[in-house]
């Protein structure tokens, strides 16, 4: 599977520069320890769920990356202390 494609396609489709009225959460859209930036050009409002797949999808892109694995992992933990 053409896990980069998925990841350009749901940026494109689900990524926004403009702040959404409903909930959102900021992404990264070149991960910053894969060299990204804070630029307003390297960053887009992503919906929860299609921010937790953006994260999901760079793992498969990049699976022995120690940073984005738990970037991933840490978008998993709900109600942990």
């Amino acid at each position: 599977m053409n896990y980069a494609r998925h990841y350009d396609l749901l940026i494109q489709k689900h990524g926004s520069a403009v702040k959404p009225k409903v909930y959102s959460e900021r992404h990264h859209i070149v991960p910053k320890c894969l060299g990204g930036t804070d630029k307003e050009s390297n960053l887009i409002y992503l919906s929860a769920e299609a921010h937790y797949v953006s994260h999901q999808l760079l793992v498969k892109m990049y699976p022995n990356h120690q940073g984005l694995s738990y970037a991933a992992m840490l978008m998993t933990r709900v109600g942990i202390s």
